[in-house]
């Protein structure tokens, strides 16, 4: 089961201090991350696919967020990889904190931000579709989770 109170407490932190938002927002990739490793529809999505890592740049505050699709399980670290083995693809996305914040409230879909040219891509366009899609269902989860509640 979900805990929707991690869910509730990152939504509230995302107008908070920088140090506050981090943590949150480091609390709230893992529950996504667990969602997406316990979802058959988003492991499903992602056998469609070589492995992948999603970089996410938050640029004014200086945060890297690395997603990994290995084996189709992904898993979640804020560190630099020294070094990504050649038959992987990243798709680096840079992103402002004020434009992740209205992806995460739903206030705003990224193919939207990316569209209005607030989210800035550097890979295959390929793997940003897949990043959308993957988005796409995640959300759909949070959304049935918080309803539920």
């Amino acid at each position: 089961m979900i805990d929707t109170k991690v869910i509730d407490l990152v939504l509230n932190a995302l107008e908070t201090s920088e140090d506050i938002f981090g943590s949150s927002l480091d609390k709230f990739i893992k529950v996504a991350i667990k969602i997406a490793n316990d979802s058959e529809e988003i492991m499903d999505e992602l056998q469609l696919y070589d492995d992948i890592i999603f970089h996410l740049y938050i640029t004014d505050l200086d945060l890297n967020i690395w997603i990994k699709n290995t084996n189709h399980v992904l898993s979640y670290n804020n560190n630099f990889y020294e070094k990504i083995p050649e038959n992987v693809h990243v798709l680096h996305s840079f992103l402002s904190k004020n434009i992740i914040t209205k992806i995460i409230r739903q206030e705003m879909t990224a193919s939207e931000a990316y569209l209005k040219g607030f989210i800035q891509f550097e890979g295959n366009l390929s793997d940003a579709i897949v990043s959308k899609n993957i988005l796409n269902l995640f959300f759909g989860y949070i959304n049935y989770f918080m309803k539920k509640k």
